[in-house]
């Protein structure tokens, strides 16, 4: 993971100005760093520390950003990520994502880089992975933008004990008390009869988890379903990820 701490996390900026790193966030603002570049197509390049990413092992992305200012598609308030690989590796064969769209404040998004659409290129995460890159926003304007933090993992898997910590975060403005249950599922379609429930909490809202003693019977490849009742509405998410048991 690139935790911004330092900045030896990044290699290189483009169109990029006003470069910090403080607390743990790296901070910049968009420009126009020459006659040929684009004010609008800020991005930095990733240091692997010259070594190559496996993308086979390597392709669940989660990263904490914001922006500076209000929300607007208009003025581009979405990120993209670009990488190169082993078989085709010069910049001019970026494979760049389809827009990720992010909202006022802090966002923490996971993407499956395995199956993002691109907006540039047709190989996708795969082969090797030379260069990686972050492309914060696309404002014409001027925007400051702050990174908490980008990493790459793998899928989960339950530890040599078979347990695995499953983190959540609930919210309720009307209720102190929440009933929450946790199910595993096949697929990730709720209501189809794959599911089965792992346990059920009643707790409060703020950050919770739960540790799942797994039964060396249960074999295979799940997604976690968490859903909560506050005594009148019912909603229910799934994991940004599989886990394999």
């Amino acid at each position: 993971p690139w935790d911004m701490r330092s900045p030896s996390d990044i290699v290189r900026t483009f169109n990029i100005k006003g470069s910090k790193f403080k607390r743990g966030r790296y901070t910049g603002v968009n420009y126009k760093q020459n006659k040929g570049s684009r004010k609008h197509d800020p991005y930095f390049m990733l240091n692997l520390g010259g070594k190559r990413i496996n993308p086979r092992v390597f392709h669940r992305l989660t990263f904490k950003y914001r922006f500076k200012g209000g929300y607007s598609l208009r003025r581009g308030t979405m990120s993209r990520f670009g990488w190169t690989t082993k078989r085709y590796d010069d910049p001019k064969y970026w494979q760049i994502s389809d827009d990720i769209v992010t909202k006022s404040g802090w966002n923490t998004i996971t993407i499956d880089l395995k199956k993002i659409r691109l907006n540039r290129g047709r190989y996708g995460w795969k082969n090797s992975i030379t260069r990686f890159r972050f492309d914060p926003h696309e404002d014409r304007g001027t925007r400051r933008f702050y990174v908490s933090s980008i990493a790459l993992r793998e899928d989960d898997k339950v530890n040599k004990r078979r347990r695995f910590r499953i983190r959540y975060k609930l919210y309720d403005v009307n209720s102190p008390t929440v009933t929450v249950k946790l199910y595993r599922d096949r697929d990730r379609t709720f209501g189809n009869g794959n599911e089965r429930l792992i346990t059920t909490q009643v707790t409060n809202p703020g950050s919770r988890g739960y540790t799942w003693k797994v039964s060396r019977k249960i074999r295979g490849t799940w997604w976690i379903y968490a859903q909560a009742n506050d005594g009148t509405n019912t909603n229910g998410y799934y994991s940004t990820g599989p886990l394999k048991t």
